[in-house]
């Protein structure tokens, strides 16, 4: 079986694969976008709505301008005011009203 993975130009002449299962989160950076994996960040030529379109939709969100995460790295969801999410490294990201009821059907959240 096969990783699925991405690749991107890390500089001049120099390639890198990147595994999707490696992936924490995207951010963009200007025009450019940085991708945090489980041990290393790297710097992408191109902005986030381009890398955004390399991404699986099913494994990834975008929660918010700034920020696309990947979802099977989101272990915990903090609603109401502030609404964040935080990530296995325990990095808290917050989180845009559009992209909260996305993770809530995410999480299966059922209010009894």
């Amino acid at each position: 079986m096969t990783k699925e993975f991405i690749t991107i130009i890390i500089e001049r002449n120099r390639f890198r694969k990147i595994f999707i299962d490696d992936i924490i989160y995207c951010k963009a950076d200007r025009c450019y976008s940085i991708i945090k994996t489980i041990d290393k960040e790297f710097s992408y030529s191109k902005p986030l709505k381009e890398l955004e379109q390399l991404l699986s939709k099913d494994r990834f969100i975008r929660i918010s301008r700034s920020f696309i995460v990947n979802i099977t790295q989101c272990i915990e969801l903090k609603t109401g005011k502030g609404s964040k999410v935080i990530l296995l490294n325990n990095e808290e990201l917050n989180l845009s009203t559009d992209s909260l009821s996305k993770l809530e059907n995410y999480f299966k959240i059922t209010i009894s």
